[in-house]
């Protein structure tokens, strides 16, 4: 399903979902643009712009109980490499029970950037949403992708076009990468410890990268003692570029190297996670490159990988 609104009948659909969801996304804030809770339709920004920090930390908030989440939670506005990121997300956890039951996604056009590099891995056109939205001359247009969504359009009083208007183009310029050739050549360390070394040597391992993205889940467990006698488990985010992250009993650190713990982090992006479940946690939303002090740019990285192999 898909049909033509105005602005007044967007902020009627964003008013319908509020009633049930906590509704965030992109919007401006004093000049900045931030990732946060929005309570007006006005506060909502669309074609989006990326926001540094992503959906991970609303989903799963710091120092949370362990504990089952009943919360309800509508996505507004975001990219379409932030509604895969939010799929795979919940493929991650899905066993767990640690995320809300009820998550709804309506994703927008975006605005790429220097750093987006969704294209790499064939991010071609919009998918994984509820309800898509993309910015018209005359208004907006809407897309159904989802049982639940097509019933939220129908309940709001949203019909059906009777032009047959189809989803825009992601635009994007990063050539797509070889999913079977980048996880066979990341697996491949032993002959290109040079390459993962200087790699390291320039990286300060503060774990900037694994903080905005939204498919990095390292965590730690610590416990909350009460003084009534009970104890909650909570978890908190971690980096898997600390030093401590690996360290056991007796200080006993099995990646004691940055250039191990470097290593660790594309090998589980690139390999384990593709060979286990088929996908790579990543999406190209190009965070990790913004965000890094360093400069270094995990897209020229994974492509100068294959390049160096393609050589020898």
């Amino acid at each position: 399903m898909q049909a033509l609104i105005s602005k007044y009948q967007l902020g009627h659909l964003f008013s319908f979902i509020k009633k049930d969801y906590l509704v965030y996304g992109t919007k401006r804030d004093n000049g900045k643009i931030i990732f946060d809770l929005i309570v007006d339709a006005d506060e909502v920004v669309i074609p989006t712009p990326k926001t540094v920090m992503s959906f991970k930390k609303i989903l799963f908030e710091n120092e949370r109980d362990i504990s089952e989440d009943n919360r309800k939670i509508a996505f507004f506005g975001i990219a379409s490499c932030d509604a895969l990121a939010i799929e795979l997300f919940k493929k991650e956890f899905a066993d767990k029970n640690l995320l809300a039951k009820d998550i709804l996604v309506i994703s927008s056009e975006c605005q790429p950037d220097d750093f987006c590099f969704c294209g790499a891995f064939g991010l071609k056109k919009p998918g994984n949403f509820d309800i898509h939205i993309q910015e018209e001359k005359s208004g907006y247009r809407v897309f159904a992708g989802s049982k639940k969504g097509a019933e939220i359009l129908k309940e709001v009083g949203i019909k059906t076009a009777s032009d047959d208007t189809s989803l825009k183009d992601i635009p994007n310029t990063a050539k797509t990468i070889d999913k079977n050739e980048l996880s066979e050549t990341v697996s491949d360390r032993k002959n290109n410890l040079d390459f993962w070394q200087g790699i390291a040597n320039n990286c300060f391992g503060c774990g900037a990268c694994t903080a905005v993205c939204p498919l990095c889940f390292c965590t730690r467990q610590d416990f909350d003692n009460k003084t009534d006698g009970s104890c909650n488990r909570c978890l908190s985010w971690d980096a898997c570029f600390s030093k401590s992250f690996f360290e056991i009993q007796n200080h006993y650190n099995f990646r004691p190297e940055p250039a191990d713990r470097l290593y660790n982090w594309y090998h589980h992006k690139f390999v384990r996670s593709y060979e286990d479940k088929g996908h790579f946690l990543c999406t190209g939303c190009g965070r990790c490159i913004e965000a890094c002090p360093a400069h270094l740019n995990q897209h020229n990285i994974i492509s100068s990988i294959i390049s160096k192999e393609e050589k020898e």
